[in-house]
């Protein structure tokens, strides 16, 4: 049994009970950082995206072995990067999304009632 793909899937036993764990643990603190509940709004949109096909083929096009093959310092650093750089891309994607849908949501709220109103 090789335990190392199973720690990779994020469907795992191990790597879903540790994200309840961790919820349960940050679900009970309050922050009053503009910085932190900023970024916490996009967070699970950072993870959607990151996940998806379309994201995981652009970076297998750019993660490349020899940058790995080059030693710890260079691997480390690279790695940091494409991380960093995922990040800071799917957080712009999502600020964008949102900002484009935000009037459809503003009307949509406001005229809730009416709407529910008209399909009955």
């Amino acid at each position: 049994y090789d335990i190392i793909p199973s720690l990779r899937n994020y469907s795992s036993l191990l790597t879903v009970s540790n994200g309840i764990v961790l919820f349960m643990i940050f679900n009970r603190m309050v922050f009053k950082s503009g910085i932190v509940n900023f970024l916490s709004i996009s967070v699970f949109a950072v993870y959607c995206l990151h996940t998806s096909s379309f994201v995981i083929n652009i970076w297998k096009g750019i993660i490349s072995s020899e940058k790995f093959s080059a030693g710890l310092v260079s691997m480390l650093l690279h790695t940091f990067s494409i991380v960093f750089l995922t990040f800071v891309l799917c957080l712009a994607a999502d600020i964008i999304i949102r900002s484009i849908f935000a009037p459809l949501k503003k009307y949509v709220l406001k005229n809730l009632p009416l709407l529910i109103e008209i399909a009955e």
